[in-house]
């Protein structure tokens, strides 16, 4: 992913999920702008910098996880192949960190996310999303990811509304304005 991209990805990911800081936060606020099944997209306040999100939960009712969706345009691989969506996923401190993070979208093949960094609030892995990525996700009904922490934790999260929330996702330029 090039250095624009992430740079956008998790600044817009950061303002959305409050990984921003005591005094970042007081400047820039998130704004739910719509629902979409069991997916919101939040907006950094007076722009229109939007990201798709769920909570994922474990099955007692505890938070989990964050995913975060966010559309882009201009991104290519370096094979040149375009790049549609990153999507970004915080997990708690104190995670086997050489486990990662997995996905395991219905019953399709589990996908490893390497983890991007530890920050105070917990370990986030940004990745591009391909194409083909995206069309399981809009296709499927839940997506399982799983990380360890002292034993192996699964969290469903929901794909129902994944479509239209994408769909209604404005695409975040993956170039610097002039």
């Amino acid at each position: 992913m090039n250095r624009y991209l992430t740079i956008a990805v998790f600044a817009a990911a950061a303002c959305v999920i409050g990984l921003a800081g005591p005094a970042s936060a007081q400047a820039v606020k998130d704004v739910l702008r719509a629902t979409y099944g069991d997916w919101e997209i939040r907006c950094i306040e007076g722009t229109e910098t939007c990201a798709m999100t769920q909570v994922g939960k474990t099955a007692d009712g505890k938070r989990a996880l964050l995913v975060t969706v966010q559309r882009v345009s201009g991104a290519k691989t370096n094979e040149g192949k375009p790049i549609p969506a990153a999507i970004t996923v915080q997990i708690p401190l104190g995670i086997l960190i050489p486990y990662g993070i997995r996905i395991k979208i219905d019953s399709d093949k589990v996908v490893p996310l390497p983890l991007s960094r530890c920050i105070p609030s917990g370990c986030v892995s940004q990745a591009p999303m391909l194409e083909e990525a995206v069309n399981k996700m809009k296709k499927g009904s839940v997506a399982v990811f799983g990380f360890f922490l002292r034993k192996e934790i699964l969290v469903n999260i929901s794909l129902r509304g994944f479509t239209k929330a994408y769909n209604n996702l404005k695409p975040v330029s993956s170039r610097p304005s002039n």
